[in-house]
């Protein structure tokens, strides 16, 4: 029969597994940084990029060309090439 310690010893066995797994929605690497080549969007609650939106949306999904180590971004949106945010407001 099952014990509830067998219960308790699958459940951790579960979220470890668990844990290792990537999340839906993020473009994070494992390092907790964004890199170049991911596919991002403007984060939901970002209102108004430090750069602007230019022709970009939060519907936007683009791809990572450049990093710099400010913290800014370069991004090829299919509506628009080379557009420049920060990392912190990409997802």
């Amino acid at each position: 029969p099952l014990q509830v310690s067998d219960i308790d010893t699958q459940s951790d066995e579960l979220a470890e597994a668990l844990e290792h797994l990537p999340k839906v929605g993020m473009s994070l690497s494992s390092s907790g940084k964004l890199k170049v080549g991911e596919k991002v969007k403007v984060r939901a609650d970002v209102k108004k990029p430090k750069h602007g939106w230019g022709v970009v949306t939060h519907l936007s999904v683009g791809t990572i060309t450049r990093i710099d180590s400010d913290g800014d971004c370069w991004v090829d949106f299919p509506e628009q090439s080379n557009w420049h945010g920060r990392c912190s407001e990409m997802e």
